[in-house]
């Protein structure tokens, strides 16, 4: 009976220390490879995790991703009142879209052009009263192939001068609206920059 009884505390005590260390090592609000895909990245919109190509989804609350985030086909990731930081690209193709409102988002270079933010093929990036920001290293941003950037009463901080080259190539448009969007804009090839009320 006794060993029965202490069996059971040791079936329990293991079970109990399982899930514990489950919760240290993804806690909530941290992507990883075992929640949305693959390598440690976030996939949104695409089918292959068995997830809609038109999903929506939504963050509002601080978040760490250690990966590549990618939006694809139709779906959308929506960042709202969060502080959400990446160690990894950011890769927004095929009508997908980002939308970044009242947060910040902060790219965690090794090195200066360490990661990018690629929007591509009829891709969308909005922000709207936020602020994309760096821990002290560049970044590049490369729009084409119709893909649209746009700001809106927001800021891209340049901590140590650090930031930003933005390529926008092949009928791709960037809309900037009160906002500081500093250092190089580089159009190309049928391209459309607006600019209004903005420190370039």
């Amino acid at each position: 009976m006794r060993q029965k009884t202490l069996k059971k505390i040791i079936i329990s005590s293991l079970l109990l220390f399982l899930i514990s260390a489950i919760f240290l090592l993804f806690p909530a609000g941290k992507a990883s490879a075992f929640i949305r895909g693959e390598n440690n990245e976030f996939a949104v919109g695409y089918d292959g995790f068995g997830n809609s190509p038109n999903e929506v989804y939504t963050i509002s609350k601080d978040y760490y991703l250690y990966g590549d985030l990618y939006i694809q086909n139709s779906g959308e990731l929506i960042i709202s009142n969060s502080n959400f930081s990446i160690s990894g690209n950011i890769i927004i193709s095929g009508n997908g879209k980002l939308t970044i409102k009242n947060s910040k988002i902060s790219i965690l270079n090794l090195q200066d052009f360490h990661f990018y933010i690629r929007v591509v093929d009829n891709g969308q990036i909005s922000f709207d009263n936020a602020v994309l920001g760096t821990n002290g290293f560049s970044s590049h941003m490369y729009v084409r192939n119709s893909a649209r950037v746009d700001i809106k009463n927001s800021v891209l901080d340049t901590k140590k001068y650090a930031w930003l080259i933005a390529n926008f190539i092949n009928s791709s448009s960037l809309n900037v609206l009160n906002s500081e969007f500093p250092k190089e804009i580089i159009p190309d090839d049928k391209s459309v920059i607006n600019v209004d009320n903005t420190n370039l």
